[in-house]
């Protein structure tokens, strides 16, 4: 009995001994392989950004296109001429400031700052007028802080990801509800369209998932997601037989 669990314990050393100098080669190795994978999954959530961000600089490049066309119109009266101007400004303002977004997500440098609620709405309302001019929106104010702590371009290319989706899906209604809550506020963009069943509506954020591949790239809510994500806020969706509803909770 002495001599077998004697036998057992120089087994065990020996494997033991095996064993660790395997990992010692082992376990370098697959911190290696990690370190690759996170890069790789880093670079992928870059170009995933940038093909959404391409996405917004068209929207903005099409509305100076308009206007700068019109504004080849000799007839054109004076006063629509300097509207048309401002808006060509207000839209090159607006690329000018998501291109910097692009180059400060690059670096990491995506700080939040204070933001006057009523700035943000006036913007909302003004860029929607450019966007979609055969659709209106109805904002519905609901609280009664000033400001919210947001990182202002990104936070505006969720909101018009959301806006541009109840526009396409919905029946032409379109709601932004901005309400006080115990923690913050919260933005929530409604829509009066046929809504989405419950199996589809948790598959909403994942990547590459869309309600209409032919039409959808499936990157829209994902990156809304991951913009939520940088601003420690949660997003949620809610539909009905008729409308859908996103809601970003916002911790001021």
């Amino acid at each position: 009995m002495g001599k077998n669990l004697l036998d057992f314990l120089f087994l065990f050393s020996s494997l033991s001994t095996l064993f660790y100098s395997k990992m010692a080669f082992v376990i370098p190795f697959l911190f290696i392989i990690y370190l690759y994978l996170r890069q790789k999954s880093e670079e992928q959530e870059k170009q995933d950004f940038i093909s959404f961000a391409s996405h917004e600089l068209k929207s903005y490049l099409t509305i100076i296109q308009g206007y700068s066309e019109a504004l080849l119109d000799p007839q054109l009266p004076p006063e629509k001429t300097v509207n048309c101007i401002k808006q060509v400004l207000s839209s090159s303002k607006k690329l000018n400031a998501i291109i910097n977004a692009i180059l400060q997500l690059e670096k990491k440098r995506l700080a939040k700052e204070s933001v006057l609620i009523e700035d943000l709405l006036n913007t909302i309302k003004t860029e929607f007028k450019l966007r979609f001019p055969k659709n209106v929106i109805n904002i519905e104010k609901r609280y009664h802080q000033k400001k919210v702590r947001i990182h202002f371009d990104l936070f505006l290319l969720a909101i018009f990801n959301l806006l541009d989706n109840a526009v396409k899906h919905g029946s032409g209604h379109v709601s932004l509800i901005v309400t006080s809550t115990k923690n913050g506020i919260a933005f929530t963009v409604e829509d009066t369209g046929k809504g989405i069943i419950l199996n589809k509506l948790s598959k909403l954020f994942k990547r590459n998932y869309s309600l209409n591949p032919t039409k959808g790239s499936g990157l829209g809510l994902y990156l809304v997601q991951k913009i939520i994500d940088h601003h420690q806020a949660k997003i949620r969706a809610c539909s009905q037989r008729k409308g859908t509803s996103f809601t970003i909770d916002v911790t001021n």
